[in-house]
């Protein structure tokens, strides 16, 4: 199956080009922690989910997992520490060579290669779980990342796919390519895959715009009030959103492979 590119918004033809890595490190594992200073709740409340679902996959235990732009690993770690096999695969050669660094430090088990475009290393139905998590929205033909993930699942595989609402007419994120409304990436994922499994849309964007603020007051009281909620296991990005203000600014689907 193929699938064209479906999007609300204008297509962003200049996004900024994504080089955290090189100027912060290894930087989601700060985030990944419960280090309330360097925590990120909008971060912790993601990899949850996707733990989450893992967790919720019913053939078997340990599954054979696959991170698509896994970036420096910090998601794959936790997902390496429920006791899964691991795979990484990156565009960004610096977050793989830092995601090597990472499971080294940590004691963890897991291969990482750097690939170029949307092929990816690996025989047709290698993996039980795909995960892509925040990264879709960053490359330019969505459609070919989306069908590799399909080609490498296994028969009755789990793809887990997460990504922002679209709130605008352009693409909130500067580093964005494109931005989907939950209609139209649900249409997108059915392109290419059989079924979806479950979808779930959380993240309230009136916190996402506390907790980003550029009020130095505003995003540091924020900061601090959610992390220390999550430090007491109660993440609010959690919530499930309503409309309004309260909106959803993110979005789970789980993909089937039949």
């Amino acid at each position: 199956m193929t699938t064209k590119n479906i999007n609300i918004v204008k297509q962003n033809d200049s996004p900024k080009i994504f080089n955290r890595y090189q100027y912060e490190g290894a930087y989601h594992w700060g985030e990944a922690s419960r280090n309330i200073r360097k925590m990120n709740a909008y971060l912790h409340a993601r990899y949850q989910i996707v733990l989450q679902y893992i967790k919720r996959y019913p053939y078997k235990r340990k599954l054979k997992i696959l991170d698509v732009g896994c970036g420096d690993g910090a998601l794959t770690g936790l997902i390496n520490r429920q006791g899964h096999p691991v795979w990484g695969i990156d565009v960004d050669k610096e977050g793989i060579r830092l995601a090597k660094e990472q499971f080294g430090i940590h004691g963890l088990e897991g291969v990482f290669s750097a690939i170029e475009g949307s092929e990816y290393p690996f025989g047709d139905g290698e993996f039980d779980i795909v995960i892509c998590a925040d990264v879709i929205e960053h490359v330019k033909e969505p459609g070919a990342v989306l069908t590799e993930i399909r080609r490498v699942l296994s028969p009755g595989g789990w793809a887990i796919i997460t990504t922002p609402i679209a709130v605008s007419d352009m693409p909130l994120g500067a580093y964005h390519v494109q931005e989907w409304t939950p209609q139209t990436f649900e249409k997108f994922c059915l392109g290419v895959f059989d079924k979806i499994i479950d979808k779930k849309k959380t993240h309230p964007l009136l916190l996402y715009y506390l907790y980003t603020a550029k009020n130095r007051y505003i995003h540091k009281s924020a900061r601090l009030i959610i992390n220390c909620l999550v430090r007491l296991g109660f993440n609010l990005f959690l919530l499930r959103a309503p409309k309004g203000l309260l909106k959803a600014h993110m979005q789970t689907v789980v993909l089937g492979k039949s």
